[in-house]
């Protein structure tokens, strides 16, 4: 098993500075809110998927990633949605 070059919050925190930099990269928000997700800081993932989604409103990734937030956070009818969505643009 390869150990990985720096951890989670150190990708996060590398990700966090980027967007500073130019916050329009869609897969730039899908990253942040997949290291945010993974700290366990989910409705801060959560607002970084609806970010990306405002930039591309039908990337199938960003629907997924919001729904599996989502159902994390028990929200069970907003991620049948959200899955929907992503399925119907090609995802899964």
């Amino acid at each position: 098993m390869l150990t990985p070059i720096c951890s989670v919050d150190c990708r996060a925190k590398i990700l966090f500075h980027y967007i500073e930099l130019d916050p329009s990269p869609t897969f730039a928000w899908i990253n942040k809110g997949n290291s945010l997700s993974h700290l366990g800081r989910l409705e801060e993932a959560l607002t970084c998927f609806e970010r990306s989604l405002k930039i591309c409103p039908d990337l199938a990734l960003a629907w997924s990633n919001k729904g599996t937030v989502l159902e994390a956070l028990s929200r069970e009818s907003e991620a049948r949605a959200a899955f929907a969505r992503a399925k119907k643009l090609g995802l899964g």
